[in-house]
Parts: C-alpha cells; sequence; structure tokens
C-alpha cells in the first residue's frame, strides 16, 4: 500500500492526476446511482479534487457529465478543495469555482489549518463547509493544543455562516468533545 501523501504528488507530477480523477468522480457517481437503485436514501459524497484538475479540466462540465450519466442530483457530490488550491487564483481555478457554484455545487475546505491557512480563501472561495484535519481530531483527549485548534476551527466556522465537519473521529471521547 501506498499513502495518499506519496502517491498523489507523484501522479500530479506525471500527469497521471486527470484520468485518475475522472475515474474517481465517475466511479463515486456510478456507486452513488447503484446505492440509490438498491433503495438507500440519498446521501451526499464528498470527492478531493486535484489542484491540477481545476487547473487543466472544464470541471464543471465534466462533473455535471457524469450527474446526468447515473441520474444523479447536483446534492449528490460535495467537493472537496485544499488551501493550497484555494490559495491558486489563476483565471483557470477561479473560472472552475465560478462555474461550480454557480451549478449549485456544494464546496468544502479540506484539512483546514493544516496548510497556508489563509482568512483570505475563506472569503474568496464561496464554501459551504470546514473540514477540520484528522490531525487535530486525533490529539482529542491527550492533547490540549490540538483541543484547542479543534474550537477555533468550530468557532471560526460558524461565525462564518459554514457547516463544520470533524475527519477521522474514531473514538466516544472525540465525539462528545465535538
Amino acid at each position: 500500500l501506498i499513502s495518499p501523501d506519496e502517491f498523489i504528488p507523484i501522479a500530479e507530477a506525471s500527469g497521471s492526476i486527470l484520468p485518475i480523477g475522472d475515474w474517481i468522480i465517475d466511479a463515486v457517481c456510478r456507486q452513488t446511482a447503484n446505492w440509490r437503485d438498491g433503495g438507500m436514501r440519498s446521501i451526499q459524497m464528498g470527492i478531493n479534487i486535484s489542484g491540477h484538475q481545476f487547473k487543466h479540466r472544464e470541471l464543471s462540465k465534466q462533473v455535471l457529465h457524469h450527474l446526468k450519466q447515473y441520474a444523479l442530483d447536483i446534492s449528490a457530490l460535495d467537493l472537496e478543495i485544499t488551501e493550497t488550491v484555494a490559495m491558486e487564483r489563476t483565471q483557470q481555478v477561479t473560472s472552475n469555482v465560478d462555474q461550480l457554484v454557480e451549478a449549485g455545487f456544494s464546496i468544502s475546505m479540506d484539512d483546514f489549518g493544516t496548510g497556508y491557512s489563509s482568512l483570505s480563501n475563506l472569503q474568496a472561495f464561496p464554501v459551504r463547509r470546514l473540514k477540520v484535519d484528522g490531525s487535530f481530531v486525533r490529539g482529542i483527549g491527550t492533547d490540549r493544543d490540538d483541543e484547542k485548534i479543534v474550537e477555533a476551527v468550530i468557532s471560526l466556522g460558524h461565525s462564518l455562516g459554514l457547516s463544520v465537519i470533524a475527519e477521522g473521529v474514531e473514538t466516544q471521547e472525540q465525539l462528545s468533545f465535538l
């Protein structure tokens, strides 16, 4: 097994991330449709979108194509971006984000607080949700600094009218704290 921290930079450097990203969007939409067709209630699936997909694709057309192919509503997907993507305010990235928001997609800021955190990124990108990184959640109950960071991110998100999700909740203590 190769961790995403090792695999993704190699896929991005080689250009493989674009076909991989296409495959992931299709696979998530196909699986969501299979669950729906099997009687499962509607859920929203989160998909991490690579910065390369934002830079080199007409992302909204691609995602809308897959949703239409599987007869899914826009609410079936939440597109997750990292702070690194938010920092790259090139014309293509900005255009893709604008088109996605205009189409009605939900966009989340993934791994918030681990990258180049900037409050201006929250203003520049119309995110609806912050995702607290699992590295901070793991420290709940053992590391007061992690707990303070989690509290601050939740407070910041709520004060901006955003919903907040915590990654990697694995214990009752973490759940109770959150």
